[in-house]
């Protein structure tokens, strides 16, 4: 009785200690579930799990890089058309006036060497792919295609096509998020005939000279055949949908280089993969290019075309 009594005469203060528990309870869930939606919005959604890669292998310029020994058919041939196709996923993106080399097949202690790179670039704001394409004959230099739109840490699938033994383009596709991915034309060259890289060089995925690369480096395949060209939309589309899988566009024969990042799976007898993992005192950083040097230069035996590969004439 006393108690109901005393919350009679007092119900004003016992109102008040139930607001203040209110508050003190109810508010403090309120702005966590807020700051926690808040969060989750800004989390970057999950990649397709088709781009997972569980085979990508760490890559730095000059420090971890891939080798696969050299066959035949990691050089295309006057007579075939070629593909190459390559994932990476790069921390940093170039700076400018900086090349940073993703993969080569050419003997880098040889000025003017035979052989083909594939590389980054910055122009400005402008992040351009560059292909090092060079004879035997030292016909040819690097050639710049069409800018990327390309993010640190997105997944970037490069293919390089050479066909009727004169046409060298670029396509490219980039993953981010679970957006829809395409292939890109990135422009390319017709050469003069003949212009064919050939080198005894092993493949290189990444640099062997220091750069500021941080990479993975995931699947890659070369194709060569008669009259390729015609599947190269096919293939390259497969590429992207099924990237851990073998192109069904591909004839066995036409695979001469196909891994999952770590393991040759299928190609040519002989390409052993092996992770190098470079020791001793740091060298310069090469990937920085000399000032003056041209970002793109152009001459009249190189024509700029934007054609797919087996159209252009």
């Amino acid at each position: 009785m006393r108690l109901w009594a005393w919350l009679g005469s007092n119900y004003r203060l016992v109102v008040f200690l139930a607001a203040l528990f209110a508050v003190a309870f109810i508010l403090p869930v309120f702005f966590t579930l807020q700051v926690a939606s808040v969060i989750s919005s800004y989390e970057a959604p999950e990649i397709d799990s088709r781009f997972s890669f569980p085979g990508a292998v760490l890559i730095g310029g000059g420090t971890r890089y891939l080798r696969i020994e050299a066959a035949p058919g990691q050089n295309p041939e006057p007579d075939k058309d070629f593909i190459l196709a390559v994932w990476f996923r790069i921390f940093s993106l170039p700076k400018e006036r900086q090349r940073l080399v993703l993969l080569q097949k050419y003997d880098h202690t040889i000025p003017y060497a035979a052989g083909y790179a594939l590389a980054l670039e910055r122009r400005g704001r402008e992040i351009l792919p560059a292909v090092y394409w060079r004879s035997v004959n030292k016909r040819g230099r690097w050639y710049q295609f069409s800018k990327l739109n390309l993010a640190p840490r997105d997944w970037l699938l490069l293919v390089i096509s050479f066909s009727e033994g004169r046409i060298l383009g670029a396509h490219s596709a980039v993953i981010r998020s679970n957006e829809t991915a395409g292939i890109t034309l990135l422009g390319g060259y017709t050469m003069e005939p003949g212009r064919i890289p050939y080198s005894d060089a092993p493949l290189i995925l990444g640099s062997v000279t220091p750069s500021q690369l941080r990479a993975w480096a995931g699947p890659l395949g070369i194709f060569s055949g008669y009259k390729l060209r015609k599947r190269f939309n096919s293939i390259m589309t497969e590429l992207v949908e099924n990237p851990l899988k073998l192109p069904t566009s591909a004839r066995p024969e036409e695979v001469r280089v196909w891994t999952d990042g770590k393991r040759v799976l299928q190609g040519d007898p002989g390409q052993t993969l092996t992770l190098i993992k470079a020791s001793g005192p740091k060298a310069k950083d090469s990937s920085r290019l000399k000032r003056g040097s041209p970002i793109r230069q152009e001459t009249n035996a190189d024509r700029v075309s934007q054609c797919l590969p087996g159209s252009c004439s």
